[in-house]
């Protein structure tokens, strides 16, 4: 008995001696490597209601919990830095920026969200002051001290704007030597470096003189761009349509008359359509010829542009630099095409069961459609520069009660004369032609063919020439 009471006088004893033990154990630990406080205690004041504090940006961030994950770390992170980038007052004072917003050319609250979303990128300096969480929901609670957030500002900014003037004194450098593609790469640098102060009046000193420097870097591309003349060397050329074009040439000089080599030149065509090459640069004379080896449009007179391609220069998404480069005025020049068409002569055989029909169904759609595009036409195979080629023939097929089926097959050929080249072919087979009898039908199938060739042939071929 003795023994049974002291056993269960020492089972007590341990029971109270754990429970001690667990009553002084805290509820709160801290996560290796995360700085993440788990906590069964009291939601704390900070979420309830967001701290005041005049000397710092406070940012609060919440995440729902995902079992497996710690992505809401991260998540309730960015969420809280958002809040502080969101309280940083953002200054518009840039003519240059003021200027895009009056006319249009970006939306003020778009610019001021993207300026927010590059200010909480960059954002260095905050603190973690505390976290929490339950078995759902993580949050966390940063600051950011004014006096920091504008120290490291400055140093930044400061720096953003040596980089532009070392860059501005580069494309200075290169322009004193008549290497304009360097000078605008160079001056578009310099608008990069400072792309996240554009809209602040950004002051610096410049050969002795004090300037806003996003205005005045604009202003310096702005003149590198005026300075340059584009040049068509014939405002009119002739040409012949499917042929290649040899003299559509522009010359690149500055306003001193002397040519400007290397520069590069982007062609298209705002009129017509053509087989090109859509870039060039100017040689040693300052010329730079378009390469075309195909004038694919019909229409008579058609206009090819050559300008600065200012885009390739650019690599950043920032929308202001876009919009800026887009309100230059980039030099640019015009040619003027007139297009020859070449004169046609058609060969067309058209029949119905092997004979001959006395009244051609196909050959009238071909001429008046190509007619409408100023094609001309000769009645003999002399001086012409295409021969067309018709072979159709409409055979009997079935009868049902009084009504009569044909079926029409067709071979259509285009060949460059000169060449003796076959330029286009196409055929149709198996065109259905119902009618009274087998002529008649036959004649219905001819007609088909005749529309197929006037709604799909002619311009597939004017589309694939060869």
């Amino acid at each position: 008995m003795k023994i049974e009471t002291i056993f269960k006088t020492f089972s007590v004893s341990l029971f109270f001696l754990l429970l001690i033990i667990s009553c002084g154990t805290t509820t709160s630990t801290i996560k290796e490597n995360s700085n993440v406080v788990e906590s069964n205690s009291q939601m704390p004041s900070w979420i309830i209601q967001t701290p005041k504090d005049n000397y710092s940006y406070v940012g609060i961030g919440s995440a729902k919990k995902v079992d497996g994950s710690i992505d809401h770390i991260q998540t309730a992170t960015n969420s809280a830095l958002n809040m502080i980038a969101s309280k940083i007052e953002i200054s518009i004072s840039s003519n240059v920026v003021n200027s895009l917003i009056e006319k249009g050319d970006i939306i003020e609250e778009e610019f001021r969200s993207k300026i927010r979303a590059k200010t909480q990128m960059d954002l260095e300096g905050y603190e973690l002051v505390d976290s929490w969480e339950n078995q759902t929901i993580f949050y966390v609670y940063y600051k950011l001290s004014k006096r920091r957030y504008e120290t490291i500002k400055k140093k930044k900014r400061d720096e953003a704007i040596q980089l532009a003037l070392d860059n501005r004194l580069t494309a200075t450098n290169n322009l004193a030597k008549n290497n304009y593609e360097d000078a605008i790469k160079y001056y578009i640098k310099s608008l990069e470096a400072i792309e996240s102060y554009l809209s602040e009046t950004l002051e610096a000193n410049v050969d002795g003189e004090d300037v806003y420097l996003g205005n005045y870097l604009y202003k310096k591309l702005q003149d590198v761009f005026s300075d340059i003349n584009l040049i068509a060397e014939n405002k009119n050329i002739t040409a012949e349509l499917g042929q290649p074009l040899e003299s559509a040439i522009f010359k690149i000089q500055n306003d001193n008359g002397e040519n400007i080599e290397d520069f590069p030149i982007i062609f298209s065509f705002i009129r017509g359509n053509a087989e090109f090459i859509p870039t060039g640069k100017s040689n040693v004379f300052g010329k730079c010829k378009v390469s075309i080896s195909k004038i694919k449009s019909t229409k008579d007179l058609q206009t090819i542009e050559a300008k600065y391609d200012v885009s390739k220069l650019l690599n950043t998404e920032s929308i202001i630099l876009n919009k800026l480069l887009t309100t230059l005025s980039i030099p640019s020049a015009r040619i003027t095409i007139n297009v020859k068409k070449p004169i046609i002569y058609i060969d067309s055989k058209e029949m119905i069961n092997e004979n001959v029909v006395n009244i051609a169904r196909i050959e009238p759609v071909v001429k008046e459609k190509l007619s409408s595009m100023n094609f001309k036409f000769t009645e003999l195979p002399f001086n012409n520069n295409w021969e067309i080629k018709i072979i159709a023939n409409a055979r009997s097929g079935s009868q049902i009660s009084s009504l009569f089926t044909s079926f029409a097959d067709l071979t259509f050929s285009v060949t460059e004369v000169e060449s003796g080249n076959e330029i286009y072919k196409t055929t149709l087979n198996h065109i259905k032609g119902i009618d009274l009898s087998f002529e008649k039908a036959g004649y219905k199938a001819l007609e088909n063919i005749a529309q197929q060739v006037n709604e799909e042939i002619i311009p597939d071929m004017l589309g694939n020439i060869q």
